[in-house]
């Protein structure tokens, strides 16, 4: 009854709207629900906290849109009673199977997107048993989305697909290693930056052999991706290949001229003991990609100077 009063919007406006000079006082009403559950776990009462902290988690997904959350106190909420029902759900044992159904069913249909990675924290809860229930559940859900290549990707089609995919992500971290990681990730290379991720999923378990290779796919598919490029560089240098780390460097320096490309250049370029000889063609190419923008430029754009800044913040970081 408690917490159906609190849920029932007491404090709704005459549109239905729980108003920002309010939320703070129906977060309030929350978490003394919240506390009530709390003190039924350290009674003893596990199994009742998590049918109890299940109904708030509920209740807070069904209140998106129905609150102002400016503050972020949906999702602070829901965190805390995740915390709650992991805990509960920890004394309880609760029928793994049953409760590997729901996990899903929550990562891939609610609002609040929470639950996506929860198969981590909830693992030793749902044991073997339960870890299988929700791999079959999810590799049927993960059969009925195809792989998508460059450009091919539906907006439609994006927030399923970013669910399955994240959920298929997160569970081979927790039960598989890399290769059944790179098996879920490479079914998605619509984008630069979904290879970005992949390479990135590489050196995060030490295969910079990999991410070396998804690296140039991605360079492929994807000309423009100065990331992917960084990357490139990031790994010879990883290697100790100075000269190529640095022909990177340069290469992506003469495409978009920054001060932060320099001050990366000047560091690769130091690691190769050539950074004498290296400074002054390194400023012509600067000079040259302000006068390409000034032969296009036909008006003012912050996106677009045609006038000498990055050349002028190289020289005063010179102290020049």
């Amino acid at each position: 009854a408690t917490i159906a009063d609190v849920f029932s919007f007491g404090r709704l406006d005459d549109y239905g709207y729980v108003r920002y000079v309010d939320a703070w006082a129906w977060r309030r009403d929350v978490e003394s629900v919240i506390d009530e559950v709390e003190d039924l776990l350290t009674a003893g009462s596990a199994a009742e906290a998590v049918e109890l902290a299940e109904t708030v988690l509920g209740q807070l997904n069904d209140s998106v849109g129905q609150v102002d959350d400016a503050d972020g106190h949906l999702h602070e909420l829901f965190e805390a009673t995740m915390d709650l029902h992991l805990r509960a759900c920890r004394q309880a044992r609760p029928d793994p199977v049953a409760r590997a159904g729901r996990l899903f069913g929550w990562a891939t249909e609610w609002e609040l997107d929470l639950f996506l990675g929860a198969i981590r924290a909830y693992a030793p809860v749902l044991g073997d048993e339960g870890l299988a229930a929700y791999r079959k559940v999810a590799e049927q859900r993960w059969e009925e989305i195809p792989a998508v290549g460059p450009g091919d990707i539906s907006r439609a089609e994006f927030g399923a697909r970013f669910r399955i995919t994240t959920v298929m992500e997160h569970l081979a971290e927790t039960t598989g290693g890399l290769d059944e990681l790179l098996e879920a990730m490479q079914r998605n290379q619509a984008s630069g930056y979904a290879f970005v991720r992949i390479v990135l999923a590489c050196r995060d378990h030490a295969r910079d052999d990999l991410a070396l290779d998804w690296a140039r796919r991605g360079l492929e598919a994807f000309p423009g991706e100065s990331r992917l490029t960084e990357l490139i560089g990031d790994i010879h240098a990883s290697a100790g290949r100075h000269d190529e780390a640095l022909a990177t460097e340069r290469e992506l320096f003469a495409m978009e001229p920054s001060l932060a490309r320099y001050q990366r250049l000047k560091q690769r370029a130091h690691a190769a003991g050539r950074w004498p000889a290296e400074r002054e063609p390194t400023l012509a190419a600067a000079r040259a990609a302000i006068e390409r923008r000034r032969e296009v430029a036909t008006q003012p754009s912050p996106w677009h100077r045609a006038d000498g800044s990055v050349l002028v913040e190289i020289l005063l970081w010179e102290g020049d």
